[in-house]
């Protein structure tokens, strides 16, 4: 231990001197001990000084009493009352949810864990502002991924409004959910398509299907349907008419059921023109139709004795047949061919003399043609 001078002083004759600071070219440790309490060391080596405040157990305390070049006495919070101040000289940066901190020798590294978990409950926004939020993506390659956490469809990324509605969804199985408003694709491009596509790329599977599917809630609801419209031409609709026996309906305007060309009818099968002609406009094509069965309204038949019976079961008492001969077939003696209906059941065809219209001519053995037509 240092001992403490005296000299002869004025009120007392043997006054104690206090020693003068100790000069160093280091630090003191706590092996410095043999001093008294309060003196100095200054190092100079450092630019820096020391105040011994303690010895205990044979270890001396030194306190720096001179500020560094970076010297900081308080930290200021963007939140909270008052300011952090040091503690035994020292703060601590101590890491909170979802981030830890590291320290080095003159730094604190701040790091986010490797797996984040985020609050159970959000009260307010997690982004504010008066501006739009972007997220900028850096030029190249680079994809934004949102990971969901499961491969099942149970957990979505969902869009809400200001009043917490839920506007649309998407969920892990791939499925986008409109809840409100329409899906529109909206370009303006003079060099190429606007396109919606559906496509399945599948090619090892006859079910690999791929639709447009457009429908309603039920039988009281409205039609399901597409439109295709030029903007201040013409507009036409395709789906199914609800009001109409659920016929699939043509129509040229924008709503089912009115200003209706054509009608197909899933119960009857029958295909009704409902305003114009059906007309073959191409070159060397035909209408072609199924014959010779007992519910077709085509086919051929062969006289014998003057008179065929065929039998058709789709025959009706108020349809039209047409016939004609396409072989003579060895008659001798040709007659008018007139027939009479039996309906649901055949039609005969008898070749009769003109000259009294009722007697068969038997030498009548020709090859007929028939076409059946029903008048609507």
């Amino acid at each position: 231990m240092t001992r403490l001078n005296t000299s002869y002083g004025l009120d007392n004759p043997l006054q104690k001197v206090f020693p003068q600071p100790v000069i160093s070219t280091r630090a003191p440790t706590s092996s410095d001990f043999k001093y008294p309490l309060g003196i100095t060391w200054v190092n100079k080596s450092a630019n820096t000084s020391y105040v011994l405040t303690s010895v205990s157990a044979g270890a001396a305390t030194w306190a720096l009493s001179s500020p560094g070049s970076s010297d900081v006495d308080t930290l200021e919070a963007d939140s909270g009352t008052s300011p952090v101040v040091p503690s035994g000289g020292a703060i601590t940066m101590t890491g909170g949810t979802n981030i830890s901190t590291v320290g080095g020798t003159n730094e604190i590294t701040f790091d986010l864990d490797d797996a984040i978990t985020l609050a159970t409950s959000v009260s307010s926004p997690i982004y504010t502002s008066a501006a739009d939020m972007a997220i900028n993506m850096p030029a190249g390659a680079f994809d934004l991924t949102v990971k969901l956490a499961d491969a099942a469809g149970a957990q979505k990324l969902i869009f809400t409004d200001s009043a917490d509605a839920e506007i649309a969804n998407l969920d892990s199985d791939g499925q986008l959910n409109l809840l409100a408003g329409d899906c529109i694709v909206v370009r303006s491009d003079a060099s190429a398509e606007v396109l919606i596509d559906v496509t399945n790329s599948d090619n090892t599977s006859a079910t690999s299907d791929a639709f447009f599917e457009a429908a309603v809630g039920g039988t009281s609801s409205g039609n399901p349907g597409i439109r295709f419209q030029i903007s201040g031409g013409q507009n036409y609709a395709i789906g199914i008419d609800n009001a109409d026996s659920d016929k699939l309906v043509i129509c040229a305007d924008n709503d089912l059921g009115t200003d209706v060309l054509m009608k197909l009818d899933e119960t009857t099968k029958d295909v009704e023109i409902s305003q114009g002609n059906l007309v073959i406009g191409a070159v060397a094509k035909q209408l072609q139709m199924n014959g010779g069965a007992v519910t077709d309204f085509i086919g051929q038949a062969t006289l014998s004795s003057g008179t065929v019976t065929v039998l058709n079961t789709n025959i009706a008492a108020g349809d039209r047949i047409f016939v004609t001969r396409s072989s003579l077939n060895g008659s001798t003696a040709l007659g008018e061919l007139v027939t009479t209906i039996s309906a649901a059941t055949s039609f005969t065809i008898t070749s009769v003399d003109v000259s009294d219209g009722s007697t068969t001519i038997t030498a009548d053995t020709s090859i007929v043609d028939y076409f059946i037509v029903r008048q609507n």
